[in-house]
């Protein structure tokens, strides 16, 4: 179906570049990020909850990060994906 939709300029430039960078069409682009969010909008509306894997721990070795540590790596990974923008 084809439809007409108004984007903010920045928005359209940025979706331009998410589709080029995963190698798929501004309509494929589109078409899985409407999917994607009506599918999570629906499964909130019906109150699902998240089914994290779990793991025993007993034997596994303990990890320690401080908010500082997590801050950091965020930081890290968003330097090398947006580069000095």
């Amino acid at each position: 179906m084809r439809t007409t939709v108004e984007l903010p300029a920045d928005l359209m430039r940025a979706a331009k570049s998410r589709a080029a960078h995963r190698g798929e069409s501004l309509k494929a682009f589109f078409a899985r990020s409407v999917a994607s969010e009506l599918s999570s909008s629906v499964a909130r509306s019906l109150g699902q909850r998240v089914q994290l894997p779990l793991i025993d721990g007993k034997d596994s070795p303990k990890a320690t990060f401080t908010n500082d540590d997590i801050e950091e790596l965020f930081a890290a990974e968003d330097s090398e994906k947006y580069g000095n923008r």
